[in-house]
């Protein structure tokens, strides 16, 4: 009878221990399209909940930059390979400051966003300020803020094609560009 009670207690127990995990572990995945191997490979681990954001952050673009500055893109014109390494310089810029929006939630999910509440912008958002302007960045991020239709905006689709950048690309730098 008391094996009974103790493998019963045991079981409530695992049980219970394994539901405040999972409750209190989510982490989701630094980027949509990518997840979190950047963290991987550079710390050999997944990162916890308690992970610093900006450390996931830094970790995700530096490795967003070193993925894009070996891709493939000979087929484009020497300007556009060019405002593209240039961008890539200024993605390099912007990730050793370190300083990173609050990005609104959405569910589960970030919301794209160039610019938070507090002025802050994010790695496209510095890009496309860099590439076309403060004015630009403010007008794209006005009208899709804490939406999901930033990724189909024609102005900036048509930044990124003057810039070397694919869609997908843009959402390896940050989600919501896919």
């Amino acid at each position: 009878m008391k094996r009974l009670i103790f493998s019963v207690s045991t079981l409530i127990l695992v049980f219970v221990w394994i539901y405040f995990t999972a409750a209190t572990d989510y982490n989701p995945a630094i980027n949509t399209i990518i997840g979190d191997i950047s963290y991987v490979k550079k710390f050999g681990h997944l990162p916890s909940p308690g992970t610093d954001r900006d450390l996931r952050i830094q970790t995700h673009l530096a490795y967003a930059e070193m993925l894009l500055r070996e891709s493939q893109y000979e087929h484009q014109d020497q300007q556009t390979r060019l405002n593209r390494e240039q961008l890539l310089d200024y993605l390099n810029d912007y990730w050793k400051a370190g300083i990173f929006p609050d990005y609104p939630k959405s569910g589960s999910d970030i919301s794209p966003c160039l610019v938070d509440n507090q002025g802050r912008v994010s790695a496209i958002g510095y890009l496309v300020s860099k590439a076309g302007g403060g004015d630009l960045t403010e007008k794209i991020n006005k009208e899709f803020y804490d939406s999901d239709k930033l990724g189909h905006d024609p102005v900036l689709n048509a930044w990124s094609l003057r810039n070397g950048f694919t869609r997908e690309e843009l959402a390896i730098i940050q989600p919501a560009f896919n």
